[in-house]
């Protein structure tokens, strides 16, 4: 039977701890795609502004993706193109026949706004009937909130107009 020398003793200790610090250097932080919105909007802006925080940190690398919106980020979360998606809360609510969403924070209100020229003498949405409106991005969680507000009031988007713009008819 042989012996271990003290070489080698000292050539396994050497492996070992070597092997221990190899464990204990720091991993290369994950990179976590964030669903965000259309370039010069807030919501990419926060999503940009997360980005730089985490990146300072140190626990995680954040990537701002520029997108429509809300509809648009819960489809790209749902797709696995992103790890994170921002949504207004009636977006994510209309998509919560998935199980497996989670709302992880809250940034702040959002509000959804009619604007008209007062010129027009519009009073309530139902004077919009029979009028070009503009409803936002088509992927976007206002236009879809706005879409949500004309059926409430009984005006519907007509199909053949472009998905940024919808002629509201009674």
């Amino acid at each position: 039977m042989t012996g271990l020398t003290r070489r080698g003793f000292l050539h396994a200790g050497v492996v070992a701890g070597g092997l221990a610090l190899a464990g204990c250097a720091p991993a290369p932080p994950r990179v976590l795609v964030l669903g965000c919105g259309e370039a010069g909007g807030s919501y990419l802006q926060f999503g940009e502004l997360l980005s730089s925080v985490a990146r300072d940190d140190g626990g995680v690398a954040i990537t701002a993706l520029a997108t429509e919106g809300s509809v648009e980020n819960l489809a790209l979360l749902d797709a696995g193109r992103v790890d994170l998606a921002l949504s207004l809360a009636d977006s994510a609510a209309a998509a919560s026949t998935r199980a497996d969403l989670v709302a992880i924070g809250r940034v702040y209100q959002n509000y959804l706004q009619c604007i008209v020229r007062s010129a027009d003498g519009m009073t309530s949405l139902g004077d919009l009937a029979g009028r070009t409106v503009s409803l936002g991005a088509s992927g976007s969680g206002a236009a879809a909130t706005a879409r949500r507000l004309l059926d409430a009031a009984g005006l519907t988007a007509t199909p053949e107009a472009p998905p940024h713009r919808r002629t509201a008819v009674p």
